[in-house]
């Protein structure tokens, strides 16, 4: 096993495993960037190094390369706990702000569910 600094060398690499820390399907280059909110050059040269420690696996179809955490490398459940550790620190330090956010959101999502249920119902749709 990798000690974590060698893994998380650069915030790109970081952010890019922790994307695919919680994807079920492999990404692409620049979906993977945008959720890992960098540059597609730097997720790019994320991916690259990741591929080459084995943690990543690339796979080039017709249409685009796809890339995916190597689920049973030695270190990903290491990563998925720092990962998951991380979360839930970010969300209890937010947790007024996020329980704000929600009580704002909540209206409007009640809003829309009723107005999708009358379109379904004038349009015969189950």
């Amino acid at each position: 096993m990798k000690t974590l600094g060698k893994l998380l060398t650069s915030e790109g690499k970081t952010e890019i495993l922790r994307v695919l820390v919680y994807q079920s399907e492999p990404v692409g280059l620049r979906q993977a960037a945008r959720l890992a909110r960098i540059h597609p050059h730097s997720a790019e040269v994320a991916l690259s190094a990741l591929v080459g420690a084995g943690l990543v696996k690339y796979r080039r179809s017709p249409h685009r390369a796809r890339y995916e955490l190597v689920r049973n490398h030695e270190d990903v459940a290491v990563l998925e706990a720092v990962f998951q550790a991380a979360t839930n620190c970010f969300i209890a330090a937010q947790r007024r702000t996020l329980d704000e956010r929600a009580r704002q959101l909540l209206p409007f999502i009640k809003q829309a569910v009723t107005m999708i249920a009358r379109a379904r119902e004038s349009h015969h749709v189950a």
